[in-house]
């Protein structure tokens, strides 16, 4: 409510490198509080920014992409490994 004082308020989230996965995490969470998406779908932007989670979390963040409760975009440049690690999967 601090926000905006009808508690209305729109969430962009973004971060490079490393605090571009920090994003992704949180755009997650807050896509999965219908307190942060009742104006819109939580916005991330990521800059250079490693894979997070695994085939669980890639799911589960599609399916908030597919019901407009989260929209991401993802920024990297072709010569940057970076967003391409880690290369595999880890079971957990």
């Amino acid at each position: 409510r601090e926000l905006h004082p009808d508690g209305r308020y729109r969430v962009a989230v973004t971060g490079h490198s490393l605090g571009g996965a920090l994003s992704t995490i949180l755009s997650f969470y807050a896509a999965c509080d219908r307190r942060f998406t009742t104006v819109a779908p939580v916005r991330t932007f990521t800059f250079a920014a490693p894979r997070v989670g695994d085939v669980r979390f890639l799911n589960a963040y599609k399916q908030l992409e597919r019901t407009d409760r989260l929209m991401h975009a993802r920024f990297a440049n072709t010569c940057d490994f970076v967003p391409l690690t880690p290369t595999f999967a880890v079971n957990g």
